[in-house]
């Protein structure tokens, strides 16, 4: 996924019906980036540091 890349409809129904305080989107990126409404596109190595923290 790069910056250019966009998520699907059903991502933002999702988002939605589960209301999560933080959103992320787990992408072969090797640097973190902000996303709408306050998501983090981010590599699996920081989302594996972000959930045992």
């Amino acid at each position: 996924m790069d910056k250019a890349s966009t998520v699907t409809k059903g991502f933002w129904q999702s988002l939605q019906d589960v209301q999560p305080d933080k959103t992320y989107i787990v992408a072969p990126v090797q640097q973190r980036w902000p996303f709408a409404d306050g998501g983090e596109v981010i590599g699996v190595g920081d989302i594996v540091r972000v959930l045992t923290s």
